[in-house]
């Protein structure tokens, strides 16, 4: 999908380039699509901004396209991806890392292994065209317990500052200023942050013979196999990080 250097568009982009998509389809006949999209909101709350924004995409998808099959993930722990990104960002340039009350809320995490399984499956397999399924997560830790597991893995001594009120826009010009992505992107994304982020069981049946690698492993993959690591001193020793 295309995205705009303004928030407020960013749903008309969307949804052009999904129409857009829909009839170069439809002129090339095209058998089968995967759409990859993110996790929607659980019980009864309401989709978040981006998640609003994914979800109308689908939908557009879903209802022009015969073959489409939407695949819904978490946070990606894969090295470079913009999902984990702000995490590892967050614990490695701040020696004190705070959080608002969102902290406690689910973040479900999904290892590149079983995402490029669910992904192969979601374009190969038979019945799974014109709905969406999920992809089984690794884990759902909060975001606390995913920020002090990165913080193990990368083998730093980061205190938590549990903050007692947030803001979204101070959230998200923090994430734009440690991670370098463009602030109206993270003003957008951020948004997720106020909700439960975790999958939906029964949408994850085609694929329950994947067993997904443990959250533990998959940090430690995605950590090791930053392509840019620069070396920054932590308690006397040099530690490998990822890159700024």
């Amino acid at each position: 999908m295309l995205w705009s250097r303004g928030a407020g568009t960013a749903d008309a982009r969307d949804a052009f380039a999904a129409h857009e998509f829909v009839r170069a389809a439809r002129v090339c006949e095209l058998p089968r699509s995967v759409f990859f999209s993110i996790f929607m909101p659980p019980g009864e709350r309401g989709p978040t901004r981006y998640q609003a924004n994914r979800l109308a995409v689908e939908r557009i998808l879903l209802e022009g396209i015969s073959g489409m099959v939407v695949l819904r993930s978490g946070i990606s722990l894969g090295s470079g991806l913009r999902g984990i990104r702000p995490y590892l960002k967050l614990a490695q340039r701040l020696p004190l890392i705070p959080l608002g009350p969102w902290r406690r809320n689910t973040a479900a995490v999904v290892d590149l292994g079983t995402e490029l399984e669910c992904l192969v499956g979601a374009a190969t397999w038979d019945g799974l065209a014109g709905r969406a399924w999920e992809v089984p997560p690794s884990a759902e830790p909060t975001h606390e317990e995913l920020v002090r597991a990165l913080i193990d893995v990368l083998g730093l001594r980061r205190p938590v500052l549990r903050l007692p009120l947030a803001s979204e826009w101070l959230d998200a010009r923090l994430i734009a200023t440690i991670t370098g992505e463009d602030y109206e992107l993270c003003d957008y994304l951020v948004s997720v942050l106020r909700t439960d982020y975790r999958c939906t069981l029964e949408l994850t049946e085609p694929f329950r013979g994947i067993a997904p690698q443990p959250m533990g492993e998959a940090l430690a993959a995605a950590v090791r196999d930053w392509r840019e690591l620069p070396r920054y001193l932590n308690g006397g020793r040099t530690t490998p990080l990822v890159s700024a």
